[in-house]
């Protein structure tokens, strides 16, 4: 009985390897790719965007509505749970960050899409930029961009930051003031 169990195992990985071989060597298996097979990295391996400064590429990693924290894993290009929040909120807003920029925090530039729209995890968004949300995070400078999709009707005559109802403003202040107090850390919105 033992061997017939490693015979189906040992059938099981070959087949396997087999199916690994054929997605990640193509050629091997008789199949012509035009575009090579690789899935970019969304820290690195984004192009830029050729309208910036008016429009920059976001990666969304957390969609408004959520009380989930995700986090790219940088050496692994994927999504990862950080946490679930331990406060009663959700995120107001879609949130991610910008690819192939630094912060004064030495992470990508944080940022956070006002859409009409909770956008997936892992979307990359055409963003307008509008402002910044200047913020200290337990004592660090945190700051973030706002802005919303170029292809969202509904803001396309949103071109700065005065054209969000201040309400909007309120509820993502409120949002980032409240969120880590059963943490016990404090963050501070300086202003818009």
């Amino acid at each position: 009985m033992k061997l017939q169990s490693l015979s189906i195992l040992a059938i099981l990985v070959v087949c396997a390897l087999s199916h690994l071989n054929h997605h990640s060597h193509p050629e091997r298996a008789g199949l012509t790719v035009e575009k090579p097979l690789y899935v970019v990295h969304p820290l690195h391996g984004v192009e830029d965007n050729v309208n910036s400064p008016v429009t920059v590429n976001g990666f969304i990693e957390i969609p408004q509505g959520t009380n989930g924290k995700f986090e790219l894993d940088e050496e692994s290009g994927l999504l990862k749970l950080d946490r679930v929040l331990a406060t009663p909120v959700v995120f107001p807003i879609n949130y991610g960050f910008l690819p192939k920029t630094i912060g004064l925090d030495n992470d990508p530039l944080d940022v956070m899409v006002i859409s009409s729209l909770q956008i997936p995890s892992s979307t990359l968004v055409d963003v307008r930029i509008l402002g910044v949300m200047r913020m200290i995070d337990t004592g660090e400078v945190d700051d973030k961009l706002i802005g919303v999709p170029e292809k969202d009707p509904i803001y396309s005559g949103y071109k700065d930051l005065s054209d969000i109802p201040s309400q909007t403003l309120n509820k993502i202040k409120a949002f980032f003031e409240t969120y880590k107090i059963l943490d016990n850390k404090k963050v501070s919105v300086v202003g818009f």
